[in-house]
């Protein structure tokens, strides 16, 4: 309402400032030109609508012409007062035409604050922003970078983004971010970081370069959106899985020991009968044939089960994991001939980190040996600077990379959980007729001690 009655008044002192100048014009002599301070009124409604500018353009025409037509007669016409009374006319028309496009100008301008505005709140209740110039600074935050961090716009403005860092991501975590914003370039990830009352929170964040008209970088702009929930149902889908790994690892170990001691020592001690019997039916040639066969078909089943119960047990992961390793490959009878190739061997990780990459690598060799059709299977694996590298590389049948975006298979995604349980990543090509090729890399993985 204030601000109709400000608009009201600023059409009544331009039309009053008409008739004054106007009055005042009555009273000089004819040939003098006030023009010009017609003009002068425009500054009252340079913020008025379309509709009073040309009202206003109209009204102060008419005065202008009127004048000579009151005091003009035929007899004391004067063109020299008729043309500065045309040229006032112009100037009016043109200032009014300026005023128009300025009003237009300025309605755009309003628009677009407006619009600004409404973006500006939407962030402002959805998503954390802040502006840091070129050394990282906090120039300016936004109410829910106050709310998330539970630090005052006080205490952010003016400070570095350390004040939130929660130690969790490395140095060269944050290396590589620089340098990408550095470029030039939009940087997106998820950070790991630490409120004022001690609680963490994850963002995805987006951090872009601000430049100004001349192309030149002046700032940084952070837009954030909290993650927390969304990272904690990820670590206790991770924690789900990595309980159901430990349950199958004790299974496997209680199944293994039950093959060796139970069904293996049976079959031990039929050996043992089938040779008692051997020596006592010497004289019947049939029989002894047949108890031999017997004796060979055990023989091999002592043999089978001893192997599914190696496999099965990690017994051999406390010699260290390329000990183990060997050790399966040595223990298989097959034709593909298995290449493999280390720099681990004094090396030892946490035990955690040994038995997920020793059933990773043995599921991937009976995968190969199964179903690749391979010939040859290389396995490599190389530690350098914190860094643990695994690859396998077969010359196998492969399979199409739409079966490993669309139907990963029980047998893929099992070795995705554990390597994800670790801190690791997986990567799988293949192709038809072209092999099937894994890459396992885990970062920051220490060694503990010489095996």
């Amino acid at each position: 309402m204030q601000k109709i009655k400000l608009l009201s008044y600023a059409q009544l002192f331009s039309f009053l400032g008409l008739v004054v100048i106007f009055i005042f014009d009555l009273l000089i002599p004819l040939g003098v030109a006030l023009g010009v301070l017609y003009l002068c009124c425009f500054t009252f409604i340079l913020r008025e609508t379309k509709k009073t500018i040309v009202i206003f353009t109209i009204v102060s025409i008419f005065l202008i012409l009127l004048k000579p037509l009151l005091h003009s007669s035929p007899e004391t016409f004067n063109w020299m007062i008729l043309m500065n009374r045309c040229i006032s006319v112009i100037a009016i028309i043109i200032t009014a035409i300026i005023t128009l496009k300025y009003r237009k100008q300025e309605e755009k301008k309003v628009e677009l604050f407006e619009l600004l505005s409404s973006y500006r709140n939407a962030i402002d209740h959805n998503i954390i922003s802040c502006i840091s110039d070129l050394n990282g600074k906090i120039l300016i935050a936004n109410q829910k970078f106050c709310e998330i961090s539970k630090y005052s716009k006080k205490e952010l403005e003016g400070k570095s983004h350390n004040i939130v860092n929660s130690g969790y991501h490395s140095k060269e975590f944050f290396a590589t971010m620089w340098k990408t914003i550095a470029d030039g370039k939009v940087w997106h990830g998820e950070i790991k970081n630490k409120a004022k009352d001690g609680t963490y929170y994850w963002v995805d964040a987006v951090i872009l370069p601000i430049n100004n008209f001349n192309g030149t970088k002046i700032q940084y702009l952070a837009l954030q959106t909290v993650i927390t929930k969304k990272k904690q149902l990820a670590e206790d889908s991770l924690n789900l899985r990595e309980q159901l790994i430990i349950v199958q690892e004790n299974e496997r170990t209680r199944i293994a020991q039950d093959l060796h001691d139970g069904v293996g020592q049976i079959l031990v001690a039929s050996n043992m009968q089938i040779n008692a019997i051997k020596e006592t039916c010497s004289d019947h040639k049939e029989g002894m044939e047949l108890i031999t066969n017997i004796g060979t078909l055990l023989v091999n089943s002592i043999k089978e089960v001893r192997a599914i119960s190696h496999n099965l047990s990690c017994k051999a992961i406390q010699l260290g994991l390329e000990t183990a390793i060997r050790e399966t490959i040595e223990s298989l009878n097959s034709s593909c001939k298995i290449i493999f190739e280390s720099t681990i061997v004094d090396k030892r990780f946490s035990e955690k980190v040994e038995i997920n990459i020793y059933r990773v690598l043995q599921e991937i060799i009976n995968n190969t040996i199964k179903h690749a059709q391979a010939n040859e299977l290389t396995i490599g694996i190389h530690y350098h600077d914190n860094k643990l590298l695994i690859q396998t590389k077969d010359d196998g049948v492969g399979f199409c990379s739409e079966i490993i975006n669309q139907k990963s298979g029980i047998g893929l995604s099992s070795l995705k959980n554990r390597i994800e349980m670790i801190g690791g990543n997986l990567k799988v090509n293949s192709s038809a007729n072209k092999g099937t090729e894994y890459i396992i890399v885990l970062e920051n993985i220490e060694v503990l001690e010489a095996a």
